[in-house]
């Protein structure tokens, strides 16, 4: 009897009893942290992760790391009512999301508006903002972001561009596998190109959202964006949230095939600082599931790669703004997105064993790029990249003219607003003040282009045999 009732002891102490899982069997952090006030201290654990409370001392039934954990009603992240996603509101961002990719914002805009009656944003001047983002390996990528207004819905939205060149998601790639994460005010760490992306056009971005703000200051300010961008527009979100720009239940987070930004511990915060966050997953998108964070997902390592919450997943290749979609539990849902990783990590492994073969890989990027690629390319049933190319009949060649004009005409150490003079086809500064002069070319590889060639070579596995792949996932 003596060990019986040592046995029960040791039972009621580590929390493992049954009466106790019943006790943490609570749906929303506030009622399990509640637990610990009630008299139970300590005793139950909420895991932000799955959004589920577990016994306090009871690792297995949890993918939280300790350092995770919440067992403090104080720190709980802000309840957000499932039903709260409006899909129409996303749709609607996706089209500015498309707009930002244009070199043509304005025609796009009117195009849009003339299609679809209720979207009435407009942007306000010198509020196309770009600054050219040549900091790694290759010389002609380009940020943009664009804040625009709508009257009707009383909202100020935050759109960035995602990737546009095969070049630029090479840097993204290579800086994703060669280079660590960096420190984000404290709360957690994101990848280095995607914070060091975000960190050129902060200062403009920042000047120009701030102003649109002080005009209107009792509008709504949404944040979106699609791939880098959606990575990009992530970051902004929380940016806003540390510097107290806006208040928490003011402000919106939608973002489109958003890449793996950031690690457990970000993920934690921004769910907590963010609340109102959509991360909108199309299917078999290959892009989201990015960087990989297999075999660390579910594990105790907080500096894995990991997403925020929430995701909003459509399951099937027609995705209309009247599909059906879920709303996912948990980070990392196995029933959303995440059902898919073994598909994508049968075609990565395929790849990586078979890259001295390269029809071998090419043959098998063909046979499913059109799951995996062009589900990242088409939201709501528009090809974000491209959708306004199509709409105003601009010819492949014409728009790579424009292209070209358009980065001539940014400078590298300063964002600034452009406007497309329609005799010259070139982009030129709004500010007469800021004139563009071109770099020299160099003559000679210097020092510090060492480490980028050093990084061309640790990445020839993915450029070469690759093309088709990186080319399709943008255009």
């Amino acid at each position: 009897m003596r060990y019986l009732l040592y046995a029960i002891f040791l039972c009621l102490v580590a929390g493992t009893c049954s009466g106790d899982d019943d006790l943490c069997d609570k749906s929303s952090c506030q009622e399990c942290t509640n637990v610990n006030t009630g008299g139970g201290s300590e005793l139950c654990r909420w895991c932000p992760l799955s959004r589920s409370c577990h016994v306090a001392n009871d690792r297995q039934e949890t993918p939280c790391p300790v350092e995770l954990d919440i067992d403090e009603a104080s720190e709980c992240p802000p309840d957000v009512i499932q039903d709260e996603f409006n899909a129409t509101a996303a749709y609607h961002k996706a089209l500015l999301t498309s707009v930002s990719y244009s070199e043509y914002p304005d025609l796009c805009l009117e195009k849009i508006q003339e299609l679809e009656p209720l979207f009435d944003y407009e942007i306000m001047n010198d509020n196309f903002i770009a600054e050219r983002c040549d900091d790694f390996i290759f010389d002609y990528n380009v940020c943009v972001a664009m804040v625009t207004v709508s009257h009707s819905n009383r909202e100020i939205v935050l759109s960035y561009r995602g990737t546009t060149q095969t070049k630029q998601l090479v840097d993204e790639v290579l800086t994703a596998l060669f280079l660590k994460k960096l420190n984000f005010y404290n709360h957690g760490n994101v990848q280095q190109y995607f914070l060091k992306a975000f960190n050129k056009l902060r200062p403009c971005v920042m000047d120009r959202l701030k102003a649109t703000i002080n005009m209107f200051p009792d509008y709504r300010v949404t944040v979106n964006g699609h791939s880098l961008g959606g990575a990009m527009a992530s970051i902004m979100s929380m940016y806003i949230k540390v510097n107290k720009t806006v208040l928490k239940d003011k402000m919106s987070l939608f973002t489109f095939g958003q890449p793996r930004t950031g690690d457990k511990t970000f993920a934690v915060a921004h769910d907590r600082l963010v609340p109102h966050s959509w991360r909108i997953v199309h299917h078999m998108d290959i892009v989201s599931h990015v960087p990989l964070c297999h075999p660390h997902c579910d594990d105790g390592d907080v500096t894995t790669n990991y997403h925020h919450g929430v995701e909003i997943f459509y399951d099937s290749k027609s995705m209309a703004d009247h599909s059906e979609f879920t709303v996912c539990q948990a980070n990392h849902d196995n029933s959303c997105s995440r059902k898919y990783t073994k598909l994508h990590s049968d075609f990565i492994k395929y790849y990586r064993e078979n890259i001295k073969l390269l029809a071998q890989p090419l043959k098998f990027m063909f046979a499913y790029d059109t799951d995996f690629i062009e589900d990242h390319r088409m939201y709501y049933n528009f090809p974000l990249g491209s959708y306004c190319v199509s709409l105003l009949g601009v010819d492949r060649r014409r728009k790579r003219s424009v292209g070209d004009a358009f980065h001539d005409g940014l400078r590298d150490d300063t964002c600034t607003t452009l406007y497309l003079n329609s005799t010259t086809n070139a982009w030129t500064p709004r500010d007469p003040a800021l004139p563009y002069t071109p770099k020299p070319k160099p003559t000679a590889v210097s020092s510090s282009s060492t480490l980028k060639i050093s990084l061309i070579c640790h990445g020839l596995f993915l450029i070469v045999g690759n093309i088709h792949f990186l080319a399709k996932i943008h255009f």
